[in-house]
This record gives C-alpha cells, sequence and structure tokens, in this order.
C-alpha cells in the first residue's frame, strides 16, 4: 500500500490551530495507553542506544541548551516514524 501521508499531513496544514488540535487528539486517543506507551518507550530506548552508541565511539551532537528540548523531540519524532515504516 502505497503511504498517502505527505499529502494527509499536507491537508492537515490548511486546518485552523484548533481544528489540527482536535484531529491530533483523535488520532492519539484511538490508540490505547498500553500500545502508545510501548511505542512511545521502545522509540526513546531506540534513541537512547543511538546516543549512547555515538557517545562511547567518542562522537556526539553539539547543541546549546536552549535547544536541547527541540533536539529531543525530533529525535522522538523520527524514531515513531522509522518505527511507524
Amino acid at each position: 500500500m502505497e503511504s498517502n501521508l505527505p499529502e494527509v499531513l499536507n491537508a492537515a496544514r490548511s486546518l485552523t490551530r484548533a481544528e489540527r488540535a482536535a484531529v491530533a487528539q483523535e488520532l492519539i486517543s484511538e490508540l490505547t495507553n498500553h500500545e502508545y506507551e510501548d511505542l512511545r518507550s521502545a522509540d526513546l530506548r531506540a534513541v537512547l542506544e543511538q546516543g549512547l552508541t555515538k557517545l562511547e565511539s567518542g562522537q556526539g551532537i553539539q547543541a546549546a541548551v536552549d535547544h536541547v528540548d527541540d533536539h529531543l523531540n525530533q529525535a522522538g519524532r523520527s524514531a515513531a516514524e522509522s518505527a511507524s515504516e
């Protein structure tokens, strides 16, 4: 099945902020807490393991303290996208 995620996201961007929030809430509510927590835990573990592997090999990233939350959120989104493919 071909993914139409780009089209769905593009259409969602044309919604108002309140409409986007309602759509997001509805989609999240369709996941049971157990399924969501399992997915989130697995994603976070994967991101942490990847980061630890990089640190152990002497690699790292530079991130200003003010941008750490942004970096972690992006890493989490990337992990979630990888897990859903």
